[in-house]
């Protein structure tokens, strides 16, 4: 019976693959290669930015740096399919160099030859960082933007809260959206005809902006486009902007609806909600166009409460500067008035309205 045997070294009672161990065989053959033994990479001076062959990564601290150099370009790393790539060790780094160096070590380990136990290899890889400063940065630095995020409110300027929510608003969804998308920044934030500007690096959250708006208020959004420039490639790069309109009304604000005062209790997303001074009843209209505020001062007057007419429905008032009475129907007033108290009126276009609370 013929005995096999390696052919290099002659050892026996061994796996064999080609006729050489294990051992022979991987001084003759290899399951892995590096595109390149050394790298030298750009990264964000800044923000921390790599620059890979993707784009750049968007902001990392000092010590997040090396770790994702090397799961970003491990792909420098040419294995067999069937073999795992692991980032085996990272040497020490002087920051204090303008351009550090350090060496990422990879492990590569696979079994792929079946008469053979798992084979490793160490690959070891050169990185010199190129320190710069990143595309992102250097928008900000100049307030470049994509998008412009315009919020205004109908005939009147916005008040101060409606002002901090939005700014808020803005600022909480870029610092949630920027670590994924680099360029969701504000580069700038400024008051315009009683309204505010937001500069945005990106379209992605000048449209967030504009849906939480729409979460928080009922209002007319519009959109535009204004073609900028045209890259080496033929490509057209435009401007968006975006503008998002609130209603003229304000919480406690007094409106005319259907010809009718109402008192406005609350703007949210569905609609403006608003309580009929006439009949105390509440309801949410989406025409919040049609809500009219008075051109002339509503008036308020004094008045006694004389006497109740049941059988008439209605009630004798006294005005307190001249002393005149009139009767009025119970039914312009939502709740029974007490007889012998003095109440406060609101008087418009000739009509008496019970105050809201």
């Amino acid at each position: 019976m013929t005995r096999r045997f390696c052919a290099n070294c002659g050892a026996t009672d061994v796996g064999l693959h080609d006729n050489f161990c294990s051992e022979c065989y991987w001084k003759l053959n290899t399951f892995v290669s590096v595109k390149k033994d050394r790298l030298e990479i750009a990264y964000c001076l800044d923000c921390g930015s790599i620059k890979q062959p993707s784009g750049w990564s968007g902001k990392s601290i000092q010590e997040e740096i090396p770790e994702k150099i090397a799961y970003a370009f491990i792909r420098n790393i040419v294995a067999h399919d069937e073999a795992d790539i692991i980032v085996h060790s990272i040497s020490e780094i002087n920051w204090l160099n303008p351009n550090p160096e350090f060496i990422i070590e990879y492990l590569i380990r696979g079994d792929i030859i079946e008469e053979f136990s798992s084979h490793e290899v160490v690959i070891p890889v050169e990185i010199k960082l190129l320190g710069g400063i990143c595309t992102i940065c250097v928008k900000k630095k100049t307030g470049a933007d994509e998008v412009t995020v315009q919020l205004r409110a109908l005939h009147r300027h916005l008040t101060k809260d409606e002002k901090d929510f939005a700014t808020k608003l803005a600022f909480t969804l870029s610092a949630e959206m920027e670590p994924e998308i680099p360029s969701a920044y504000i580069s700038d934030i400024s008051e315009y005809h009683g309204g505010l500007d937001f500069s945005i690096g990106d379209n992605s959250l000048g449209e967030a902006v504009v849906s939480g708006l729409k979460k928080h208020w009922i209002g007319h959004h519009a959109k535009n486009y204004k073609l900028i420039t045209e890259s080496k490639d033929n490509k057209k790069v435009y401007r968006t902007t975006h503008l998002f309109r609130i209603p003229e009304v304000k919480m406690n604000d007094l409106v005319i609806f259907k010809s009718l005062l109402f008192k406005v209790l609350h703007i949210h997303k569905s609609g403006v909600v608003i309580r009929s001074l006439r009949t105390n009843q509440k309801e949410t209209t989406t025409k919040w166009d049609k809500l009219i505020i008075p051109s002339r001062p509503i008036q308020e007057i004094k008045k006694i409460v004389i006497s109740e007419d049941y059988s008439n429905s209605s009630y004798l008032l006294m005005d307190l500067n001249s002393y005149e009475n009139e009767e009025v129907d119970k039914s312009d007033f939502p709740v029974d008035l007490p007889v012998g108290d003095e109440i406060t009126l609101l008087v418009w276009e000739d009509k008496y309205y019970l105050p809201s609370k």
